[in-house]
């Protein structure tokens, strides 16, 4: 089974490439990185079912922004911000700035760093477990295990 890790690694060496589709398929992989951890973080450590379809980026960041935790509400502006990255990347082929290998690493290191953080956010996950789950449950309707 593939991991959020490995995914980082496959952006690792796309962005070893100077060429920009490797830039730009590296930036995708680096976001998905970050948020494969970030939902791992939500169902397993809170017991949360996300939806299974692309409703699941926005339903993940309002877990984590209404965690009442301030490191996971840093992490998903993050995480935000690194998925506006990875659509220029996917929808708007005139952004030249793919192009910059300098670019593309600074969406590397933001993944990397969001990765950390959840990590670190983690091993603490008791404080804000009951409130995300109630979120879910009661606002956005996920189910709960």
């Amino acid at each position: 089974m593939i991991k959020p890790q490995d995914l980082l690694a496959l952006a690792d060496r796309l962005a070893a490439s100077p060429a920009e589709p490797e830039g730009r398929a590296a930036v995708g992989r680096a976001y998905y990185g970050a948020f494969h951890r970030a939902v791992i973080l939500i169902e397993e450590g809170c017991g949360v079912v996300l939806p299974r379809d692309r409703d699941v980026h926005g339903k993940l960041r309002f877990c984590l922004e209404e965690s009442k935790n301030d490191e996971l509400i840093k992490i998903a502006s993050k995480l935000d911000t690194l998925r506006a990255e990875r659509n220029r990347a996917d929808y708007n082929l005139a952004d030249a700035r793919f192009a910059r290998p300098v670019n593309v690493q600074a969406q590397l290191i933001l993944a990397k760093a969001i990765v950390s953080e959840i990590d670190a956010a983690a091993a603490k996950f008791g404080e804000f477990k009951p409130a995300i789950r109630k979120y879910a449950s009661e606002v956005l309707k996920l189910g709960v295990r």
